[in-house]
């Protein structure tokens, strides 16, 4: 109970008492996404969505990962070139089962625990040179709390029987709340 692993109850004991915190028996999750081709090679997503982007990645160290829900576009009709954005509205963490809405995680103290956004607005770029070459751009806004940008660089070079993998990553956030 409170790993972060399995949901915990949140009914009252008898007599009125503080909630127990077990954790559940069981629980399940479902998730829905409706999904539009539009022209060429564009998609319009809505509904639960898991984006792996620099400036956001879903923890998906459990059992169930968490996901999010909101509406995502991703373009992949230029050569080489992946364009995506789009607005996040809720979370589902790892161990729940409803959404909530979006946060940040306040483990090192610099925001209050009322430091909600609402949304969360992302626009990425990645262009893929070669198939050992690739640099990405990403921008992410917690509306009301902060923005960051994010600028990555992977490399891949045969050697031997192997490769030597180069990831080089650059964050630069800023406080907008």
């Amino acid at each position: 109970s409170g790993s972060g692993l399995l949901a915990r109850d949140a009914e009252p004991r008898a007599g009125g008492a503080s909630y127990s915190r077990e954790a559940k028996d069981e629980y399940s999750k479902l998730n829905l996404t409706g999904k539009v081709r539009l022209y060429r090679d564009t998609v319009v997503q809505y509904g639960a969505l898991a984006p792996s982007l620099g400036v956001l990645q879903p923890s998906s160290t459990r059992l169930f990962s968490q996901g999010f829900e909101g509406t995502q576009i991703t373009s992949k009709a230029f050569d080489k070139l992946t364009l995506s954005a789009g607005r996040l509205d809720k979370v589902r963490q790892r161990d729940s089962t409803d959404y909530q809405d979006i946060s940040i995680a306040y483990a090192s103290g610099q925001y209050s625990k009322t430091s909600d956004g609402n949304k969360f607005n992302f626009a990425a770029l990645d262009y893929q040179f070669s198939r050992e070459l690739s640099l990405s751009y990403n921008y992410g806004e917690l509306e009301n709390v902060y923005g960051q940008h994010y600028v990555g660089l992977k490399a891949k070079v045969p050697m031997g029987p192997g490769n030597v993998v180069a990831d080089a990553r650059l964050f630069s956030s800023r406080d907008i709340g």
